[in-house]
């Protein structure tokens, strides 16, 4: 999901999906923002008890108690790689931030807010919210695929973590660019998977480190037993 500028939202109705919806206010008039360095994005990991994730410039999603029937990671990362183009007229007046992971179902209303400053919209321009909806699936096999884990990187790239079904299951990690395609440039066109045991893998957990590799934990299930299992990846 994109969020553009301005604006504090409450989303209606029993359930919400983040479908890689895009969000944003935009001016019917000229004029912007100069452009700065993005601040670093920010991933928490809520649960079933809620709680709130601050992003950059104070971009936040709260997230009651009930929302979430397991743990899932919430990130929130400033900026507009793969955000759509703008309507004819239009144009931003702030920072675009997006919010994963996309798929994501809540089970009761959620608020996520923007940073906006009403008085930087320039006299006579009307601010409006113009969102899309867009989901993306990766298959790595016929069936038995899950996500387990989600980072985004430092330029906002957006990797995801879990298992894949080709035959005995393995660790599996894909990454997209910014608007939800998977970047052909890491792994198999996209895609990335390892195999440790001879019954079955899954990575839990991903991390980015300071150097931009990839290191992936979860568990290998061996004849016998089942064990910790940690990869890292050079992208």
């Amino acid at each position: 999901m994109w969020k553009r500028t301005a604006f504090c939202l409450t989303e209606p109705g029993p359930l919400l999906e983040l479908t890689g919806m895009v969000l944003l206010v935009a001016l019917t008039a000229c004029g912007g923002s100069p452009s700065v360095p993005a601040p670093a994005p920010v991933s928490v990991t809520v649960g079933a008890a809620g709680g709130t994730v601050v992003g950059p410039s104070g971009a936040k999603v709260v997230i009651p108690a009930g929302a979430l029937a397991t743990d899932t990671v919430i990130g929130i990362a400033q900026t507009d790689v793969g955000a759509p183009a703008l309507p004819s007229g239009t144009t931003t007046f702030g920072p675009t931030f997006t919010f994963t992971p996309h798929g994501t179902v809540f089970a009761k209303p959620v608020t996520m807010s923007v940073p906006f400053d009403p008085a930087k919209v320039p006299a006579g321009s009307t601010p409006v919210l113009l969102k899309t909806n867009a989901l993306v699936q990766t298959a790595f096999s016929s069936g038995g695929d899950a996500a387990r884990a989600v980072e985004i990187a430092s330029d906002g790239k957006i990797l995801v973590a879990g298992k894949a079904k080709q035959g005995n299951s393995q660790f599996a990690v894909a990454r997209y660019k910014g608007d939800g395609s998977l970047d052909a440039s890491f792994g198999n066109a996209g895609t990335f998977t390892v195999e440790f045991g001879s019954f079955g893998d899954a990575a839990e957990s991903l991390a980015i480190q300071l150097d931009g590799k990839i290191v992936l934990g979860g568990f290998s299930q061996g004849i016998s037993s089942t064990g910790y299992a940690l990869a890292r990846i050079d992208p």
